[in-house]
Order: C-alpha cells, then sequence, then structure tokens
C-alpha cells in the first residue's frame, strides 16, 4: 500500500504550494492488518477499540481505517405522534 507522504511526494523539486494541497487532504488512520507507528511518539502498542485506537505511551486517538471507509448515515428515530411532526 502506497501512502501519499513518501519520498517522491516530500521532494525538494515539487512546489510547496502543491505539497501543501497534498497535506490537507492526509489522514492518518489505524490499519487493523498493519504495524501503526504513532504520529505523536512513534510508538507501536494500541488500545483498539470499536472506532478508535489510541496509543498506549502518549494516549494519541487515531480513527479505525474500516470504520473510516463507511459513508455516514444519519439515524432519524421518531418518538412522538405525526401531529408532533407537522
Amino acid at each position: 500500500m502506497t501512502h501519499p507522504l513518501t519520498a517522491q511526494a516530500l521532494s525538494p523539486h515539487r512546489p510547496g504550494r502543491e505539497l501543501a494541497g497534498r497535506l490537507a487532504f492526509y489522514s492518518v488512520l489505524y490499519h487493523a492488518d498493519e504495524v501503526n507507528h504513532c504520529p505523536g511518539c512513534g510508538g507501536t502498542q494500541w488500545f483498539v477499540g470499536r472506532t478508535t485506537a489510541q496509543c498506549a505511551r502518549c494516549d494519541t486517538a487515531l480513527p479505525l481505517a474500516r470504520i473510516a471507509q463507511m459513508p455516514v448515515r444519519p439515524l432519524f428515530v421518531s418518538h412522538g405522534t405525526a401531529a408532533c411532526a407537522a
């Protein structure tokens, strides 16, 4: 898997604006099938929950990649009658 911040992306021959544009959309995610290094301290031990993973050394939290890839669909729950909705 190729990450957006490769040596080519950080090359000094590329204009700064292009690099800034690439970094604007860069998001750090926890991938369950890879060794994940904490962006805060470099640690590799994590507490993994249902939606996030938390670094065991510095408490940095990252969203899980499988959760971040799911589309967001709001859940609407109505506890009133039809007359209340009007």
